[in-house]
């Protein structure tokens, strides 16, 4: 179960599309919920392929309608951001956003154990999806080899337990079935 000392050490908040223009920018696929988190970075650490991190230095950022467009240290041409494509651009974790009391990041619940309340283990958190209404956690059991949808609304989750790497919940009528 990931608990604290087992989250990752970094949290990727973009993806780099293609380059823009003839000086380097770069635009950048953001996967984060508030694209004007992109104006207070200062760098980036990003990830090519295998290679290891490297920072980049955020000389720029532009959000426009079409997308978030980004100048950063020692990408000065076409070909130097082109070779970015594809490339995640991470920051360290303790550098995320605050959130509200009932938000989480969906890194933080992958991996969690899921139990009912009366503390039938239902399995992990494997995968966090958006549909139109709420948020979605895929859970599955190795034991039972089932996917259980589980949305992330008050009726059905009782409480996220990050400290001891569980979420509780409550099954509405249905849910497991």
């Amino acid at each position: 179960m990931p608990v604290a000392n087992q989250l990752p050490k970094y949290v990727v908040v973009g993806i780099v599309e293609k380059a823009h223009g003839l000086r380097g920018e770069v635009k950048v696929k953001p996967l984060t919920d508030d694209p004007t988190r992109f104006e207070l970075l200062s760098s980036v650490l990003v990830e090519l392929g295998e290679k290891d991190l490297f920072a980049l230095q955020v000389e720029g950022v532009e959000i426009r309608q079409n997308g978030i467009f980004l100048r950063l240290s020692g990408i000065d041409s076409r070909e130097k951001a082109e070779a970015l494509r594809g490339a995640y651009l991470n920051i360290k974790r303790e550098d995320v956003l605050p959130l509200g009391d009932d938000e989480f990041y969906h890194f933080e619940v992958l991996g969690l154990d899921v139990v009912t309340r009366e503390g039938k283990h239902l399995g992990q958190v494997d995968d966090v999806f958006e549909v139109t209404s709420n948020t979605v956690l895929s859970v599955r059991s190795n034991e039972a080899r089932k996917e259980y949808l589980i949305p992330v609304i008050r009726d059905v989750i009782d409480k996220m337990d990050f400290d001891n790497g569980k979420i509780i919940i409550n099954p509405i009528e249905g849910l497991l079935e």
